[in-house]
């Protein structure tokens, strides 16, 4: 009967040493190709939005062929809006639906603003009329309503 012999300790730490060098070079690879692409090609990784932006100087000046919406409270809408601008809020947006759906007919964007960037409450509203309108036409300003142009 033959006996199966383990391979000598020196042998068997080489393996190891190898294979522990061959794993940890296959994730600095890993690690180094995606920096290397970045920094070479100028590749960065954006997150997906869920609406394009318009900037506002465009918007200014095409404003009497958009729907602006103001998502913005009463009181801040009392104190300054876009010229033309649909005050909508979340409580107020079902009664005000059919106007926004009135002017649509002679308007091609819906543009919706919120006090600044990144307005959750311009997302929202943008997000619903999206939705309700069956339109992809919505956008939101760019910079919200800090961007817009003042006279």
């Amino acid at each position: 009967m033959q006996q199966h012999q383990n391979p000598p300790a020196k042998l068997q730490k080489s393996t190891a040493w190898r294979s522990a060098l061959a794993q940890t070079s296959i994730l600095l690879l890993c690690a180094a190709v995606p920096t290397i692409l970045t920094a070479r090609w100028n590749l960065h990784w954006k997150a997906p939005r869920d609406f394009d932006e318009l900037p506002a100087s465009a918007a200014y000046a095409d404003a009497s062929n958009l729907i602006l919406v103001d998502v913005r409270n009463n009181e801040r809408f009392e104190s300054g809006h876009a010229s033309g601008a649909l005050s909508i809020t979340p409580e107020t947006y079902d009664s005000m639906l059919d106007r926004v759906r009135a002017c649509l007919r002679g308007a091609k964007r819906i543009v919706v603003y919120g006090e600044g960037i990144g307005s959750e409450r311009a997302k929202q509203i943008a997000r619903r009329l999206r939705k309700d309108l069956g339109s992809n036409q919505v956008f939101l300003l760019e910079g919200g309503w800090a961007a817009w142009p003042r006279n």
